[in-house]
């Protein structure tokens, strides 16, 4: 065991500060990433940061969107997201993690301040037969997302995948979900294709 003060200690010490001080900037599914936010009601439509709560986005199409998106990257999403978006095609290990406003499990919803998770449901004019998100690579995780009810004939998350092996190659696979719900009707996960 390393004595106090001495060089060993000193290393031990300096690394746990480091570890500390950047622990919101620590590995995400094996990636270091970077981290964005969308907030339904306080996010901005125009913001082109989204890298904190006050310069957040509105929307998850924004976040998708970003050119400063990376494979790893994390975005927290905050309020009651309404729309249908397909992920990027470069993009692997992608963390979608709901922030409720009142830290509970991803169980009920009853309004912006009051609920108990960030929610995703259809937009008032939904594409028919498309899923809420439709992931295209390997190791996205979804985390404390209430999923409302999805599109007539359409799950709310469609895992893509096909046997090429060229550009166009769709493999979403290992897709992790940790304290989600879905709940209504068309609701669910799809695995579509297969190799």
């Amino acid at each position: 065991m390393a004595q106090p003060n001495s060089p060993a200690s000193s290393n031990l010490w300096s690394f746990l500060n480091y570890l500390f001080a950047n622990q919101n900037n620590l590995l995400v599914g094996g990636f270091p990433g970077n981290t964005w936010y969308v907030d339904t009601v306080n996010g901005n439509i125009s913001s082109t940061d989204g890298n904190t709560w006050g310069t957040a986005y509105a929307t998850v199409a924004q976040a998708l969107a970003s050119s400063k998106l990376q494979s790893g990257d994390r975005i927290f999403l905050r309020g009651n997201i309404k729309e249908q978006v397909t992920a990027p095609a470069q993009i692997f290990d992608l963390s979608f993690i709901g922030v409720p406003i009142n830290p509970r499990n991803s169980d009920a919803v009853t309004g912006y301040f009051a609920q108990t998770s960030c929610t995703w449901r259809p937009p008032a004019s939904p594409t028919a037969a498309t899923p809420l998100i439709s992931v295209l690579r390997q190791g996205y995780t979804f985390e404390n997302i209430l999923f409302g009810p999805g599109v007539t004939d359409a799950a709310s998350v469609k895992l893509n995948r096909n046997a090429l092996s060229d550009a166009s190659e769709q493999d979403a696979s290992h897709a992790t979900f940790k304290n989600c719900r879905f709940t209504g009707g068309n609701t669910g996960i799809e695995d579509a294709g297969g190799c």
